[in-house]
């Protein structure tokens, strides 16, 4: 439901602010997107204690920006209590820059810590397959296997030993 509501909000930042204007918009907004997401800036957001100047003077320090299109932004959030959706605001911005830039970010999933002169190729080599910009990073996990998520292109791609084993267990009994 959110989500939808900060659709609305997007299409009209990506209607009023250029590429430019939008990168500065997403430097402004992280510290406060990630204070969204905690209890007590939610419920300072929603105290019936503070009054309208008073969250939005807490708003603005967070921010500390001058522009007053942003500050005109978070004002009416404020007002439509709506403050809760700007980390949903600030990942779909990011999404539109990244389509814009062609520059997208991806995650290897892997048991074992891979060279980076491997992640360096598949990274390079999916970018050249993608026709964009890409940076890939590792994490490790426990899984017997590996795989690739890039989120923003829907792109996933994994291996795994057990499913292999598993397949290859009923190719050879279909064989006999």
């Amino acid at each position: 439901m959110l989500d939808s509501i900060a659709k609305r909000y997007v299409k009209a930042i990506l209607q009023s602010w250029n590429l430019e204007q939008l990168e500065k918009l997403l430097k402004d907004l992280n510290l406060l997107q990630m204070a969204c997401k905690t209890k007590d800036f939610q419920d300072a957001m929603h105290s019936p204690y503070l009054n309208f100047m008073q969250k939005q003077e807490m708003v603005f320090k967070l921010v500390d920006s001058q522009d007053k299109k942003m500050q005109n932004l978070l004002s009416v959030l404020l007002q439509n209590n709506r403050i809760e959706i700007l980390p949903y605001i600030y990942d779909l911005i990011q999404q539109h820059i990244a389509f814009e830039k062609k520059s997208y970010h991806g995650v290897i999933y892997s048991k074992e810590e891979l060279d980076e002169k491997i992640i360096i190729s598949i990274q390079d080599k999916l970018a050249r397959h993608f026709g964009v910009s890409l940076n890939l990073i590792q994490h490790r996990n426990e899984k017997d296997g590996i795989s690739l998520k890039i989120e923003d292109l829907g792109v996933e791609i994994s291996f795994s030993k057990e499913r292999f084993f598993d397949d290859l267990k009923s190719y050879i009994l279909k064989a006999i």
